[in-house]
């Protein structure tokens, strides 16, 4: 039964996409454009339903009305065409191929897997789905000039400061908002459908882009596509809920396959709306993918100048309409930003630039394995396997070889300008060491090397040679069954981590919590922690702090520094209760001793006060070998003790890893006090000391572990782990000071430095 709802869910997304878009491609796809209307209304459709209630929100609508007026409107539209001019969208449908079809259902799989797998419409727990969910839901009950306050007990207040304080509510935030209204859910249940039924729009425009743009035979086309469609780079971007980034995708590869008409065509007022619709499909849910078009677009140009230059002008005049056009089309949020945050933005994100482990492998790229692990050709243990990859990876250049022969020899400027501008940003992207964005520029790259080497294909196939056509057909088939291989392992062999029913039943805690009582979120997954925020709703709470490693601060996403003030302070917040996830509070490093549970389902507890140990910055999640469970510290790992310390003692033990050159110099504070100070070497490690000369609390009693020295496994071990790791702790304990054991008698691989 469930099969047949997320089927029903998905139809009607596909609805409300086309009824928003069918009547706008109605009056602007004209002559050779006429057979694309239908295909381009689901692109196209998603702008004016992001635009139409963002005007709304200007006028001081929210989106809870804005989003059903803009629909009803946009739908009444399109239905005045259907039933004026039916013949126009019989022709279009019958006009497209069966084969684009199946793509379009192949592309909804990985969706499907995942929900099929979780039993219930939900999304991905990730960070970019919080991003997008948290402002889209701020926009269903509130219009955009709306006052409010920055709340240091509500985290989410400083997320919106930032977000607001940029202008970044535009076009996508209103498009996620309007869809989770007309189907009456919040955003975090329709996100990863939507994302999906997005996601398979690409077939459709890496189809029109290649018979239109490349000039590829339909068959040719259609092959592309497929590759598109199984591909793991594009199927990834789903599963991290970058929506945004995916219908922008959509839309630029689209509009590439129409950028020769659009610059140099004979083109009538008509065909440079039909255009500006094209980009602003781009621009209104991912502005930044504008620039590729808009690249290869003054490449194009320049390209044609030394054949012709009397034809640079009006391409030039051509490209500032449609790009001006495309703009008013999307919404004044767009020119407020990029006119007044744009270079803060890219500032911001700059200061982050080698934020992943590595930029990508050929391999991965063209979808023969997943993403940042170890390097995949050099770390296979498959000799077979080795070799299959290596040799794709070969044929692959070759085939894009003869592609690339072929575009010189035809002058293809499109592809050869594609081609330039994809190389340029790329040597650009790994000479800032800008690995982030090297694995998106990546996937609009991916379109490009693809279309090369089905030109190459071409080039090569000769009806004369049966040999050829045959070794042809065997390279495409094991090229599609290496890329079907690498993402189905991924789909269903990977646990996704989802929105569970568990965290999603942590909105029932606002019955068991008076308001005014204030919740300690005590979590380490930085995801789990925004949404256990989430779905606290207005509950006051503050955070143990968790920060993701790649440096992104899901409550900060503009600078990406954590504000200490929305995280628990011993000394000055008084919290009522914690909620924890039960694993952590059934066996960890510290025990777990707090007032009686007043809420608890599968995965989560609240209790009473705070608990007895509260672990704060610097330590990462439990992890378990065959000793037991243990956690990594950072260089620097702060806990607080509940209780007063005199007459205790501190007990310590763990292990020093033997990525050590040199022994560690290990201090331990109590209170900003040096409570002792010691050394370690590789190997097991237990500590018993008494603070002395400090001064003791009655609750939250700060201990410091400070390392001076730290490791990271992305660089040592050449993992995608991008944690900064120090020792491992299995366990810290408070015993009466008199059980202190004598000098030597329990201390392991240690040597005392001054106390």
């Amino acid at each position: 039964m469930f099969f047949f709802k997320l089927l029903t869910v998905h139809l009607l997304i596909y609805s409300i996409l086309f009824l928003a878009g069918w009547g706008i491609c109605k009056i602007v796809c004209k002559g050779k454009y006429e057979p694309y209307a239908f295909p381009l209304s689901f692109i196209i459709g998603t702008f004016p339903l992001g635009a139409l209630p963002e005007y709304f929100s200007l006028l001081g609508v929210k989106t809870q009305i804005g989003g059903w007026l803009s629909f009803i409107a946009l739908a009444a539209f399109s239905l005045f065409h259907l039933i004026k001019e039916p013949h126009v969208l019989i022709n279009s449908v019958k006009r497209q191929s069966p084969v684009l079809l199946f793509l379009v259902v192949l592309a909804n799989v990985p969706v499907f897997a995942v929900l099929l797998k979780t039993g219930f419409i939900t999304s991905t727990m990730q960070s970019f789905n919080f991003y997008v969910s948290a402002g889209a839901d701020y926009l269903v009950q509130h219009p955009f000039y709306e006052k409010w306050e920055l709340d240091y007990d509500r985290p989410i207040t400083n997320y919106l400061a930032e977000v607001k304080g940029n202008n970044t509510l535009f076009g996508g935030y209103y498009f996620i908002s309007a869809v989770s209204v007309l189907f009456g859910v919040p955003t975090f249940k329709i996100l990863f459908v939507l994302t999906g039924c997005l996601f398979s729009l690409l077939p459709i425009s890496v189809h029109i882009a290649c018979k239109e743009g490349f000039g590829l035979k339909d068959k040719t086309a259609l092959l592309v596509a497929l590759l598109a469609t199984i591909n793991f780079t594009y199927c990834e971007w789903v599963m991290v809920g970058q929506i945004g980034f995916v219908a922008g995708l959509a839309g630029l590869i689209a509009a590439l396959g129409f950028l020769p008409d659009m610059l140099e065509g004979r083109n009538k007022p008509a065909d440079l709306v039909f255009f500006s619709f094209l980009c602003a499909a781009i621009m209104g849910l991912y502005f930044p993918l504008i620039a590729y078009p808009l690249g290869i677009g003054i490449v194009f140009i320049a390209l044609g100048a030394a054949s012709s230059f009397d034809k640079v002008l009006p391409s030039l005049r051509n490209m500032g309409w449609i790009i001006l056009g495309a703009a008013v089309l999307t919404g004044p949020f767009l020119f407020v930003f990029a006119t007044q945050h744009g270079a803060s933005y890219a500032s911001n994100i700059a200061h982050n630039t080698n934020n992943v482990p590595r930029d990508l492998y050929l391999e991965e790229v063209l979808g023969l394995a997943q993403h940042f692990s170890l390097s995949p050709l050099f770390a296979e243990t498959s000799r077979i396997n080795f070799l299959k990859r290596s040799i794709a990876i070969i044929l692959a250049l070759l085939f894009f070889g003869a592609g690339l022969r072929a575009a010189i020899k035809k002058k293809d400027r499109l592809f050869l300008s594609s081609a330039v501008l994809c190389s340029v940003l790329a040597v650009y992207f790994a000479r800032v060491d800008y690995f982030y964005h090297f694995y998106k520029h990546a996937s609009v790259c991916l379109f490009v090397i693809l279309a090369g080497m089905a030109l190459g294909g071409e080039w090569l196939y000769r009806p004369d040679s049966k040999l050829i056509r045959t070794g042809l057909l065997g390279v495409s088939i094991i090229f599609i069954g290496l890329n079907l291989d690498t993402v189905f392992q991924y789909i269903f062999k990977t646990r996704q981590p989802v929105i569970s029913a568990s965290l999603i039943e942590l909105g029932g805690v606002k019955q068991a919590i008076p308001p005014g009582k204030r919740i300690l979120v005590n979590s380490f997954d930085p995801p789990e922690e925004a949404w256990m925020t989430y779905f606290l709703g207005d509950r006051r709470v503050k955070l143990r702090g968790s920060i993701e490693p790649w440096g992104f601060w899901i409550f900060s996403p503009f600078t990406g520094k954590p504000n200490p003030r929305f995280f628990y302070d011993p000394g000055k917040d008084a919290i009522d209760f914690t909620l924890s996830r039960k694993t952590d509070v059934n066996k960890d490093i510290v025990p777990f001793d707090s007032g009686g549970p007043v809420f608890q389902n599968e995965e989560f507890i609240v209790t009473k006060d705070s608990p007895l140990w509260v672990l704060g910055r610097g330590w990462n999640p439990i992890e378990e070998d065959a000793a037991g469970v243990f956690r990594w510290t950072q260089q620097e790992s702060l806990l607080f003790y509940n209780r007063p310390l005199e007459d205790s003692a501190i007990r310590v033990r763990g292990t020093v890893p033997d990525v050590y050159k040199t022994p560690l110099q290990i201090s331990v504070y109590v209170n900003q006090a040096l409570a002792d100070e010691f050394i370690a070497g590789p190997g097991v490690m237990e500590k018993v000391f008494v603070p002395k000369g400090v001064e003791f609390k009655k609750t939250g009693n700060a201990i410091l572990i400070r390392l001076d020295q730290s490791f990271s496994p992305s660089a040592l071990l050449h993992t995608a782990d991008l944690r900064t790791l120090g020792i491992q702790i299995k366990k810290i304990e408070i015993i009466p000071a008199d059980q202190r054991p004598q000098s030597g008698g329990t201390d392991s691989g240690l040597t005392q430095t001054g106390r």
